[in-house]
């Protein structure tokens, strides 16, 4: 009899999991269909708009990449113009009453820092631009930030402010004991801020602006990189420190090491995930990670994290910027911040911010490329490499084919106001 209970109740629960799996892919598929309509974004580009050629041959490889397992939605040039319609920020102008037409709430930007993605370079221009267009801008470092922290009005847990700028021009740096802001929370930033962000998750904001229908009043702004890139960068990072006098080759033999281990355990890399789950899907996904694997493969359970993260980027209509191409993601980046500056502010902007170099690990003559070249004798492990990094890869195309078609957007927008 007992026997018998306990396999009707493991019928249940597989047949529940099962069942919340494929509602949460119809759950992707429909609300990707709920896009706002064209008649809402402002300027819509014509029929006939043509993708410059360049751009035209990126976007042929991203939609070919054998990466792609499951059929992925559809970003269109309506959403891209929306995505980088540009901020009624008047640089300078500290208090001033902006309201974006499309949320009816003032301008707010939230920069989502994946790790290994030029972080550095973009703290640089968000803290520079807070300083000389007089915006608020405020740095944080969010280890497990929770969802009952930000769906409340008390501060952030497992959140640090890094650093600040305000209104005023007033700066508190990395390492400076906080005398200003001390803690973050939803009052804080709907008062003082207009753009935070550092290492924390996609959504952090979402309760500091009233919503309004199916658009997100917080517009995020995401890096990326080539998954291969940021892996090797972040090994480096991590041992540039401890491994004195290694050459390329060691570090290749390093990488090799730590991703055979991983893909003989089935085990796919999704780093990013970290930052592009909202906090109540991170905890969700955890929550459901040791039933979910007993039912279903570890490659099913890597498939449906990407399609969430995918799905968020096309809910959140995500700001792209790709690290291989920062003079056109800076481009985008200026379009939606500097509409109203002026030449001088724009070019005090680039002086100061721009110049920063990529955020790309070094050890002595040791870089990023010159260990992938050594992995690439090795066509074996490449095709390993290859399927570790997959999900990241079918998220980082999705997102390289979003930024294409921005950038298109702001060339054609640029050219109607010459």
């Amino acid at each position: 009899m007992v026997s018998k209970t306990k396999r009707s109740v493991t019928a249940v629960t597989f047949c529940t999991l099962c069942a919340v799996y494929l509602v949460n892919v119809t759950i992707t598929i429909s609300s990707i269909k709920s896009a706002p309509e064209p008649r809402q974004l402002q300027p819509l580009p014509p029929k006939k708009l043509k993708p410059d050629e360049h751009n035209r041959e990126l976007r042929k490889d991203v939609i070919r990449s054998p990466y792609y397992p499951v059929q992925l939605p559809t970003y269109t040039a309506e959403l891209a113009a929306q995505a980088v319609r540009p901020a009624p920020f008047t640089c300078g102008v500290k208090d001033e009453s902006a309201i974006d037409p499309l949320t009816q709430q003032r301008p707010m930007f939230s920069f989502v820092h994946i790790y290994k993605t030029a972080g550095s370079t973009m703290r640089e221009f968000f803290s520079t631009y807070a300083f000389i267009c007089r915006k608020g801008w405020m740095c944080l470092k969010c280890i497990d930030l929770k969802a009952s922290s930000i769906k409340s009005e008390g501060n952030w847990k497992n959140c640090q402010v890094e650093h600040a700028v305000d209104r005023n021009g007033k700066i508190e740096r990395i390492g400076v004991k906080r005398k200003l802001y001390k803690h973050v929370n939803n009052p804080v930033l709907r008062d003082k801020f207009d753009l935070f962000g550092g290492h924390t998750r996609i959504g952090a904001g979402d309760n500091v602006l009233n919503k309004v229908g199916d658009i997100h009043p917080v517009r995020h702004v995401v890096f990326l990189r080539d998954p291969m890139d940021r892996y090797i960068s972040g090994v480096l990072y991590q041992n540039q420190k401890k491994k004195k006098g290694w050459v390329s080759a060691d570090f290749a033999n390093l990488i090799k090491e730590r991703v055979l281990g991983s893909r003989n355990a089935g085990d796919y890399w999704d780093r990013s995930l970290s930052y592009l789950l909202t906090p109540s899907q991170a905890e969700e996904v955890q929550s459901i990670k040791s039933s979910f694997i007993k039912t279903n493969t570890t490659e099913q359970y890597a498939e449906f994290k990407a399609m969430t993260v995918i799905n968020n980027l096309m809910q959140y209509n995500v700001i792209l910027g790709m690290t291989e191409r920062m003079p056109q993601s800076m481009e985008i980046l200026k379009h939606v911040l500097m509409a109203n500056a002026s030449k001088e502010q724009e070019a005090l902007l680039d002086k100061k911010a721009t110049s920063q170099s990529l955020n790309v690990s070094k050890k002595g003559g040791v870089t990023t490329s010159s260990v992938l070249e050594e992995l690439k004798k090795d066509a074996e492990f490449m095709i390993e490499f290859g399927e570790f990094v997959k999900y990241e890869k079918m998220i980082n195309d999705f997102a390289m084919n979003m930024h294409l078609m921005q950038h298109e957007q702001v060339v054609y927008q640029s050219k109607l106001t010459l």
